[in-house]
């Protein structure tokens, strides 16, 4: 695992030079494990387990833009719990931790690419030998986003949130992001 930093200045730049609703942003970004870890694993694996994820092709807009765009009704998103935006829609701080993220929106229904890459103790590992560590993960349909007319589970938008300082690459390149997905494996 090789953890290619972007930098916290070069992440708001180049999203800040990006058109709202823009196609085409790529995203590469390492995600600690550490929150979804199962109890019995909280503590000795903690630092130990990442992944590594890369978005391509993703449309710059905002959450309630997005879910708006399937709605029947109008919908207005509530504020994040726990957070309070630096720079709405994309950048968001938590309030205990004072960590800064970027956030990213995605339907299952849009065209897009993810991929990901998960490492233990650095070296490049399957999916399946980390998921015994690791919560079993289950989508719900959101309540919020039915009530304005979105019912289908592939239809309603989910958010994604990255970590300023370890996103390895934000930009329109997707040539440049895969190349940096490529290196961050090595």
């Amino acid at each position: 695992m090789k953890k290619i930093a972007f930098g916290e200045q070069n992440v708001k730049s180049a999203v800040n030079a990006l058109v709202k609703g823009q196609r085409g942003v790529c995203v590469v970004a390492f995600v600690s494990m550490d929150k979804k870890l199962e109890k019995a694993y909280k503590g000795v694996m903690d630092g130990r387990i990442y992944k590594l994820a890369m978005w391509t092709d993703r449309p710059l807009i905002s959450y309630g833009g997005s879910v708006n765009g399937k709605a029947d009704e109008t919908f207005v998103p509530q504020a994040p719990k726990g957070f309070v935006w630096t720079q709405y829609p994309y950048f968001k701080k938590a309030i205990k931790s004072g960590i800064e993220y970027l956030t990213i929106n995605f339907r299952d229904c849009d065209k897009n690419t993810y991929d990901e890459v998960y490492f233990l103790d650095g070296a490049v590992v399957s999916k399946a030998d980390v998921q015994k560590y690791i919560k079993q993960e289950t989508r719900y349909i959101s309540n919020t986003q039915a009530a304005v007319g979105v019912t289908d589970i592939k239809q309603q938008t989910s958010v994604v949130q990255y970590e300023i300082g370890n996103v390895a690459y934000v930009g329109t390149n997707k040539a440049d992001a895969i190349k940096v997905f490529e290196m961050c494996q090595e």
